[in-house]
């Protein structure tokens, strides 16, 4: 299991040696592991918590507070962003709308662990 951390470090490797990640507009990708509501609410909040520590490392105090208190903007803008552009694509537009209540669950539950690892939470 890849955590998001794992990614930005790997993402933070790669910008030292001149190279880049870049999107592949026509791939597709699944996740295939399987996971009841409170599993993958605890995965989202876990990895957000790890995310939000690593950027509160590489930040001062002050800044780590003023995300701390945009994370609601965060989820909206995580919302947004993910509805976008999935309406732009055009592809899966009904399935992303009765996806939406889960989808700001989870992202809430990303933004609370970050939140969380922002601040300072530990366990």
């Amino acid at each position: 299991d890849v955590c998001s951390s794992d990614l930005t470090t790997i993402n933070r490797r790669l910008r030292t040696r001149g190279q880049t990640l870049r999107m592949e507009p026509g791939l597709h990708v699944w996740h295939t592991q399987s996971y009841d509501l409170a599993g993958f609410s605890r995965q989202r909040f876990r990895h957000g918590r790890l995310f939000g520590s690593e950027r509160r490392a590489a930040m001062g105090s002050g800044a780590a507070l003023v995300r701390v208190c945009l994370a609601p903007v965060s989820l909206a803008a995580m919302v947004a962003r993910s509805s976008r552009h999935v309406m732009t694509k055009g592809r899966y537009r009904q399935p992303m709308l009765l996806a939406l209540p889960l989808t700001i669950w989870f992202y809430g539950c990303w933004i609370a662990g970050e939140t969380a690892g922002l601040a300072g939470a530990r366990g």
